[in-house]
């Protein structure tokens, strides 16, 4: 089963995203912030991490850094409303972005399937 790792700071976002990935046969943890998204990391065999970049706790731009330093092959998708965050996110290792609001099945088909 594929393993991802959801961090975005809003609670129904982020309850939204983890019901769909469950449904479409993931298996998801998910975290408010980057702190507790890379304790996660360290912890959990993990396929991917998509992540907000604007929240509270913890920056993702720097959730980006650390978990590539943690888990160099981990691809992370980086997700946010302003377009500028996502260029910067990518020129520090995000894999692939996604401008939010975005379709789900826009998430889903850069996951992949869920084996």
């Amino acid at each position: 089963m594929t393993t991802i790792l959801l961090v975005d700071d809003d609670a129904d976002l982020r309850g939204t995203l983890c019901e769909t990935l469950e449904d479409a046969g993931f298996r998801v943890f998910s975290a408010s912030g980057g702190h507790a998204a890379l304790d996660i990391v360290k912890r959990e065999a993990l396929d991917a991490a998509v992540t907000d970049i604007v929240m509270a706790d913890g920056e993702g731009i720097e959730f980006i850094l650390k978990a590539k330093a943690a888990r160099p092959g981990l691809p992370v998708i980086a997700m946010s409303a302003k377009a500028i965050y996502l260029k910067d996110a990518a020129s520090l290792g995000a894999d692939h972005t996604l401008l939010k609001p975005f379709r789900l099945h826009a998430l889903l088909n850069l996951l992949g399937p869920a084996a």
